[in-house]
């Protein structure tokens, strides 16, 4: 798509199925460079993995959004790998720039943020003043209220505590997702995998030991004191 240096400011966020053309996005890197852009694309196309490691390595904000369709698991991983350790400085690849970032010892993380889909932080509105969780919710038309003026009391909707607190439903049937220890940073979004021993676990809990190392490295750096004089 053509961009244009008008966005400026605008921060924008690109949900595409592919890359594209190659060659137009070299004709405009320069414009990218000046927006607050940053791209998606899908987990099921395989080329996806290089072009968003390509992107991130020209200074490009980026991620991958997973797709109901596949994901290629061992892609994914390659490129996690590049986005926690990669030596070479690159940009952000989401959600692993956000998890590693944002990672603490004793609370959860939720990377729906980095798609909008975390109710805590974003609602989703119709045209006609509707309020959904997410944007599938928005798109089928269900909805928790039929009120924009209950949006400022919103933690009372009964509907928004009842999605708040599915998390609680993990640990009751004890499945896979509740003996993970990648959990708190997962939530899991990756449930209804029947395989998740050879795909989601392994990245997760590789993931976390990033985020861990990134978290360790940042408080030896707070903790440091200067001989004084």
């Amino acid at each position: 798509m053509r961009v244009s240096e008008k966005w400026e400011g605008i921060p924008i966020h690109i949900f595409a199925h592919r890359f594209g053309n190659f060659m137009q996005f070299i004709e405009q890197r320069t414009i990218y460079h000046k927006l607050s852009v940053r791209v998606f694309l899908s987990s099921e196309i395989e080329s996806n993995y290089k072009d968003l490691q390509i992107l991130s390595s020209l200074g490009i904000e980026c991620g991958v959004y997973f797709s109901d369709k596949a994901i290629q698991w061992d892609k994914l991983g390659d490129l996690m790998y590049y986005a926690a350790y990669g030596k070479v400085q690159h940009a952000g690849i989401e959600p692993f720039d956000f998890l590693i970032k944002k990672f603490e010892y004793n609370s959860p993380i939720d990377f729906s943020n980095v798609y909008f889909e975390n109710p805590q932080q974003y609602l989703h509105i119709s045209d006609d003043g509707k309020i959904a969780l997410s944007a599938i919710d928005l798109h089928i038309g269900k909805f928790i209220s039929e009120d924009l003026n209950e949006i400022d009391n919103i933690e009372q909707n009964e509907l928004y505590k009842k999605h708040l607190n599915n998390w609680q439903n993990y640990f009751m049937n004890l499945g896979d997702c509740s003996c993970c220890p990648a959990w708190r940073i997962c939530l899991g979004k990756f449930h209804k995998l029947e395989d998740k021993k050879t795909t989601c676990q392994p990245l997760f809990n590789d993931l976390m030991e990033a985020a861990e190392l990134f978290y360790e490295k940042k408080s030896n750096l707070k903790q440091k004191e200067l001989c004084q004089p």
